[in-house]
């Protein structure tokens, strides 16, 4: 009885299965000759000059103003593109700039170092010399108060 039910069951799976394929095969999908939004023939060959999903002349007059509105989308979006790209480029310009003007004012900070150090050795040898030599610092005074 067991055996039964188990072969029943397989016969049953199996006529459904059947039946659910010869629904399926004679079935018309999109593309296959049923109903579908697209013209006859859509799905052969290339569609040369055609703008959109129907033939040029059997548009709609309502699609005709979303085409021109699309179009005008596509180029407000390529001219905003455009110039989000030069005020990228003029950023990088300005950037570069600052770092020009920031080494630069390096440069000019080192080279006044150098010359405070170099005026600061200068001034540090000159005392050495002066405690070495006391009438060389009289003189050098006497020197600065003529030419006041």
């Amino acid at each position: 009885m067991h055996k039964v039910n188990a072969v029943g069951r397989w016969a049953l799976v199996a006529c459904l299965s059947l039946m659910l394929a010869g629904s399926l095969a004679f079935a018309k999908g999109k593309g296959k000759g049923g109903s579908s939004d697209q013209p006859p023939g859509w799905e052969k060959g290339e569609k040369k000059g055609w703008e959109s999903d129907v033939p040029p002349g059997q548009e709609k007059e309502k699609d005709r103003p979303k085409k021109k509105q699309q179009e005008t989308e596509i180029e407000e979006a390529q001219e905003s593109m455009e110039q989000a790209e030069e005020e990228a480029e003029k950023a990088e310009e300005a950037e570069e700039a600052e770092e020009e003007m920031v080494r630069e004012q390096r440069k000019k900070a080192e080279d006044d170092e150098r010359k405070v150090m170099k005026r600061s050795r200068e001034e540090e040898r000159e005392s050495v010399k002066d405690q070495e030599d006391p009438s060389r610092k009289l003189r050098k005074r006497h020197k600065e108060h003529d030419q006041d």
